[in-house]
């Protein structure tokens, strides 16, 4: 059991290394560049970039996101391709102008849109996979193929508001089970590392009402060790992780 107060010193810890791994400098013409620790597919650090307009704050990723895949031979051009594109963007009001992604909100809010804009990022770096031996099909796919193995049928990418207004997408929610249950949410992780385990933590704390969330990872080049670190982090929040290959043991849990 991890108390109240070691969960707090584990959010401190959080927010410092997010802190102490963040690089600043000025570019040009009023943007600020802000390297993060969040890494994308090729395991770097995603890059972005933030200025002020008015008493709003923009971000972009400079066209970086989009311009990667083309180079590695994902052109989005399949219509299943850019649906999946066009349903993250438009579920985090991420705009297109000519490949550069960007948003713009309240400056109040850029700790959590800020943590949206990454995490819609690695998203659509994820696309990637759909380009590789004409396989069109994300995790989030195999989960819901899953579930309708088993008779299961939440709703699919849904938004639920968080405190300052920034809206979070849930890829399965199952409604409550009866009058003293929590909704139940699932999210498919693709990619699972410390960092998208510790923003869906803090996307539980920012939630304006009270839902179960679940992780379900792709657990294939996950050892023990480092599922053991994911599932600290995750006991923070009060988040549970369920490994992929373990999947058969959980679905009672959805319903």
């Amino acid at each position: 059991m991890v108390t109240e107060k070691e969960a707090s010193d584990l959010i401190d810890e959080y927010t410092k290394w997010i802190r102490d791994n963040t690089i600043l400098r000025t570019v040009s013409s009023g943007w600020t560049e802000i390297n993060t620790p969040f890494l994308d597919r090729h395991n770097d650090g995603i890059q972005i970039y933030v200025r002020k307009i008015g008493d709003k704050l923009e971000l972009t990723d400079d066209g970086y996101t989009l311009s990667d895949l083309e180079i590695s031979g994902c052109e989005l051009r399949t219509d299943r391709q850019r649906s999946f594109l066009n349903k993250i963007l438009n579920s985090n009001d991420i705009t297109n102008r000519e490949g550069k992604l960007s948003m713009t909100f309240g400056s109040r809010e850029f700790p959590a849109r800020k943590l949206e804009f990454i995490t819609a990022l690695q998203q659509i770096g994820d696309l990637y996979i759909t380009s590789r031996n004409n396989v069109y099909s994300l995790f989030s796919d195999e989960v819901a193929l899953w579930f309708e193995s088993k008779n299961r049928y939440p709703i699919r990418y849904h938004s639920v508001s968080g405190i300052d207004g920034a809206k979070y997408n849930i890829d399965f929610i199952f409604p409550k089970k009866g009058r003293d249950s929590l909704e139940t949410a699932l999210q498919a992780i693709g990619n699972p590392d410390r960092n998208v385990v510790s923003y869906h933590t803090l996307m539980k704390r920012e939630l304006t009402r009270d839902i179960d969330i679940y992780l379900i990872l792709r657990d294939e080049d996950i050892g023990d060790r480092k599922f053991r670190e994911m599932q600290s982090i995750a006991k923070t929040g009060d988040v549970e992780l369920i490994r992929w290959s373990e999947k058969d043991d959980y679905i009672d849990t959805f319903a």
